[in-house]
C-alpha cells in the first residue's frame, strides 16, 4: 500500500481546497508528477486524457493520499477538526500518560471496545465513518493511535497535544510560587487602577496570558469580568478601557463566560446577561452560546435564561436539551428510528469540552437516541426522558458503553434517576467496560457514605435498592481510625517533627504542626495558605524556607509532640471516628484547631486571619466525608 500522507499539523479545508485546484491545474498542463499522482490513486482514471480531469479527480486524489476514501469524508473531518481545534482545555495530563493510553487505544481495539472503535471511526482518516465491525478488522498502527487520541482531546495532532502538555508541566509549581492573581484580585477587588498598573509593571505577565492560561481561566480579564460582578460596571468601567489599550478583549471573554460551566448557578447566569454578556454570540468553534450551555451548564433553569433570547438551530439534541418535546417527536420515525435530519447537527461533546465522546460520524438509531437521551437527562427533562424511552430506547442501552443510569447517579438528579427506575433501568448492570462500578455499587459507596446527611443521596440511594439505613449503621461500624491507619495524619506529624528538629525546639509545637500541614500533599495547605492568613504573598515569604526544605535533608534525632500537640492530633483521630471516616487527615486537624483555645486563633490573628470566615470554608467542606 502507497504511504499516505500525514495530515497537516491544523487541517484547514480551504487550504485543502486550493491544493486541490492546484493538482487539477498542474493535471490540465500534463504535469507528470501530478498525472503520476492521480493513477496512484485511482485506477479508473489511467486512461483518461489530461483535458478531460476535472476538479473532482483533483479532490479525491488529494483526499484518498491523506488516506480517505472520498472527498466528501475529508471535509467533513477536516470541517469537525477545525472547530473542536478550538475546545477549551479544562485540564492536561503528561506526555508519559498520553503515550501509555494511545498503547491503551491499540489494546482497546483488540478486544473491541465500542469507544475505542469509535475514536479510531471518527479521528484515523482511512478509517473514517466506517463501521465499528470494519474498524475492528483493521490494524492499527501506533502513529494512527497517537493521532486518533489527539483528536480526541481536541488537539489538532499528536505534535499539538504533547506541545500543549509539556507546556503545561513547565508553568506548574509546588504551590509556594508568588501568587501573581491574588496581587491582582486586591487590586481588582478594590476597582483600583493605579494599583492594578502597578502590579502589571512589576509582574508584566498578567497581561501577556498564555493560550493555556487563556482557554483554562481566561486569567487576569476573567477576574475584571468577576470583579465588575462584585463592584458594578461602572466601577470597573475603567480597568476594562486600560484593559483593551494593551490587547486584551474583555468583551469577547463575556460572551464567553456565558458559555458556562457546571459551577454556574441561575444569579450567576442572569448578572452575566445584565452586564451585556450576548446569549446570541458564537465561539471560534462555530456553536452557540446555548449549545454550549445544554453541554456545560448541567442545569435546565440555567440553560433556560439563555434560550428565551435566542432561536436555537433545529436539531433533535437541542430539542431535547430544552425539554421541546414537540420537536424532538418532529425526529423521530418508526420504534426506535431517528430522521435523517437527526443526523444532520449532532452533539459535539469533544469541541465544548470539558467532557468528550467521539460522536462516530456513521452513528446507528439507538447511538443518537442514547445522546440525545444524554442531553436530555444532563439538563433534567423527564418528559423528553419519557418519550424517548416510550419511542424504543432501551434504559439499559450500552451503546455508549455505560448504562445511562451509571452516568446520571452521579449528578444531583433524583428525579431523572427515578425516571429512569420507572422505565426499568437496571442498577446492577455492569458497563462494557471493565472494571467499572455499577450504579448500585457507585451510589453506595460514593454517594450514600459520602454524604451521609444528604436526603437527596438517601432518595438516590432507595431508588437504587439500596436499604439506606442499613448502609448508614454499616459506615458507622467501620474500624475506628488511629494515627497508624491514616496516611495523611502520619505524613503531618513526620514532617512537624523534621520542622521542630531543624528550629532546635525540644518538642513539636502549634507552629511546627502548621509547617507540617503546609508541606504535606493535602487539602490542609490550601485552606491554610488561602484561608487562614489574610495575604498568600506576605505569608509565603514568612514561612518559605521551612516548607522549601530538601526532602533529604532530615534531621538526625526528631523530638516528640509537646502535650498541647499530642492532645490535638489524638483529638482529630477521634474527631474522625466520630463523622464514621475511615482515616483522620489534615482537614480533621484543621477542624480541631479551629475550636476556641487551641492557640491556633492567636496564630492566625498575626497573619491577619478572620477566624468566622476560616470557619466558613471549613464548614462548607467538612459536611462531605473527605477521608473516604
Amino acid at each position: 500500500m502507497t504511504a499516505l500522507r500525514p495530515l497537516p499539523p491544523a487541517p484547514s479545508l480551504e487550504f485543502a481546497r486550493k491544493e486541490a485546484k492546484d493538482l487539477l491545474k498542474q493535471l490540465r498542463t500534463n504535469d507528470p508528477a501530478a498525472v503520476a499522482r492521480v493513477h496512484a490513486t485511482q485506477s479508473a482514471a489511467r486512461d483518461k486524457p489530461s483535458a478531460s480531469f476535472v476538479l473532482a479527480d483533483a479532490q479525491l486524489t488529494l483526499a484518498r493520499e491523506y488516506g480517505f476514501v472520498s472527498w466528501p469524508r475529508l471535509v467533513r473531518y477536516f470541517t469537525t477538526a477545525e472547530r473542536q481545534r478550538h475546545r477549551q482545555h479544562s485540564a492536561l495530563a503528561t506526555p508519559s500518560a498520553y503515550e501509555y493510553w494511545a498503547k491503551s487505544l491499540i489494546a482497546d481495539h483488540a478486544k473491541r471496545r465500542a469507544r475505542a472503535g469509535k475514536i479510531l471511526a471518527e479521528y484515523t482518516p482511512r478509517l473514517f465513518g466506517l463501521s465499528l465491525q470494519e474498524v475492528f478488522r483493521a490494524t492499527i498502527t501506533e502513529n494512527e493511535a497517537r493521532h486518533a487520541l489527539a483528536r480526541d482531546i481536541g488537539c489538532a495532532s499528536w505534535a499539538a497535544l504533547v506541545a500543549k502538555a509539556e507546556a503545561a508541566i513547565e508553568v506548574r509549581d509546588d504551590g509556594w510560587d508568588v501568587d501573581l492573581m491574588l496581587l491582582a484580585h486586591r487590586a481588582l477587588h478594590r476597582a483600583a487602577l493605579a494599583k492594578l498598573q502597578a502590579v502589571t509593571r512589576q509582574y508584566p505577565q498578567l497581561l501577556r496570558p498564555s493560550e493555556r492560561e487563556t482557554a483554562q481561566n481566561g486569567g487576569i480579564v476573567n477576574m475584571s469580568l468577576w470583579a465588575e460582578r462584585e463592584r458594578g460596571v461602572d466601577a470597573l468601567r475603567p480597568i476594562m478601557a486600560w484593559l483593551r489599550t494593551h490587547g486584551l478583549d474583555p468583551d469577547t471573554r463575556r460572551h464567553a463566560q456565558l458559555c458556562g460551566s457546571m459551577f454556574l448557578k441561575v444569579d450567576d447566569v442572569q448578572s452575566m446577561l445584565d452586564r451585556g454578556a450576548d446569549p446570541t454570540w458564537v465561539a471560534a468553534n462555530g456553536l452557540s452560546v446555548v449549545e454550549h450551555a445544554l453541554l456545560r451548564y448541567g442545569k435546565g433553569d440555567c440553560v433556560d435564561l439563555i434560550a428565551r433570547h435566542v432561536t436555537p438551530r433545529k436539531a433533535l439534541w437541542i430539542a431535547a436539551g430544552l425539554g421541546d418535546v414537540e420537536t424532538v417527536a418532529s425526529f423521530l420515525e418508526g420504534r426506535g428510528r431517528v430522521s435523517f435530519a437527526a443526523r444532520a447537527n449532532r452533539p459535539d461533546f469533544t469541541a465544548v469540552g470539558p467532557f468528550q465522546w467521539p460522536s462516530h460520524a456513521d452513528a446507528d438509531d439507538e447511538t443518537i437516541l442514547f445522546e440525545t437521551a444524554y442531553v436530555a437527562a444532563l439538563n433534567g427533562r423527564v418528559p423528553v426522558l419519557e418519550q424517548l424511552f416510550a419511542h424504543g430506547l432501551s434504559p439499559n442501552s450500552l451503546a455508549w458503553e455505560f448504562p445511562l443510569l451509571n452516568i446520571v447517579v452521579q449528578w444531583d438528579q433524583v428525579d431523572v434517576v427515578e425516571c429512569l427506575i420507572r422505565r426499568g433501568a437496571d442498577p446492577d448492570l455492569r458497563s462494557s467496560a471493565p472494571g467499572v462500578q455499577t450504579a448500585r455499587e457507585f451510589v453506595r459507596e460514593n454517594i450514600l457514605l459520602r454524604l451521609p446527611w444528604s436526603e437527596r443521596a438517601h432518595r438516590t440511594a432507595a431508588l437504587c435498592g439500596i436499604d439506606v439505613a442499613a448502609e448508614l449503621a454499616r459506615r458507622a461500624q467501620r474500624p475506628a481510625p488511629t494515627i497508624g491507619s491514616s496516611p495523611e495524619l502520619q505524613q503531618i506529624v513526620a514532617l512537624a517533627k523534621e520542622d521542630a528538629a531543624r528550629q532546635g525546639s525540644d518538642a513539636v509545637l502549634l507552629e511546627h504542626l502548621i509547617i507540617g500541614m503546609l508541606r504535606a500533599d493535602g487539602m490542609a495547605r490550601y485552606f491554610i495558605s488561602r484561608g487562614a492568613v489574610d495575604d498568600f504573598n506576605d505569608f509565603r515569604v514568612t514561612v518559605l524556607d521551612r516548607v522549601r526544605v530538601h526532602a533529604h535533608d532530615v534531621p538526625g534525632t526528631l523530638p516528640p509532640l509537646s502535650a498541647d500537640v499530642a492532645g490535638v492530633v489524638h483529638d482529630a483521630v477521634a474527631h474522625a471516628a466520630r463523622r464514621h471516616d475511615e482515616a483522620a487527615n489534615g482537614m480533621h486537624l484543621l477542624d480541631i484547631l479551629a475550636q476556641p483555645d487551641t492557640g491556633f486563633h492567636a496564630w492566625m490573628q498575626v497573619h491577619g486571619g478572620q477566624l468566622h470566615r476560616f470557619r466558613e470554608m471549613l464548614d462548607s467542606t467538612m459536611q462531605y466525608d473527605n477521608a473516604v
